[in-house]
C-alpha cells in the first residue's frame, strides 16, 4: 500500500521536490471516485473537505512533504 501511496505522490511531484502544493493536490484530486461517493455515503464536497482538514495539519507554508502524504493515507 506504502508503495502506491508513494507512486501517487510522485505523480503529483513530476520534479521531484519533495513537496507538493494543496493546490496541486486540490486539482489533480478526483473526489468523484473516491468510493464513498460513488457509494453515495459522503458527497464530493464532504470529501473534499476531509481531505484538505487531514493534509493542511501537516502542510508547511501550504506545501506537504512526501513522508507526510504516505503518513496521512498510511
Amino acid at each position: 500500500v506504502t508503495t502506491l501511496i508513494a507512486q501517487a505522490f510522485d505523480n503529483l511531484d513530476p520534479n521531484n521536490t519533495n513537496k507538493v502544493s494543496l493546490e496541486t493536490i486540490n486539482k489533480k484530486f478526483i473526489a468523484g471516485q473516491h468510493p464513498h461517493v460513488l457509494t453515495r455515503r459522503k458527497k464530493i464536497e464532504d470529501v473534499l473537505t476531509e481531505l484538505n482538514n487531514g493534509l493542511s495539519r501537516k502542510a508547511a507554508n501550504g506545501n506537504i512533504t512526501r513522508q507526510d502524504f504516505i503518513d496521512y493515507y498510511a
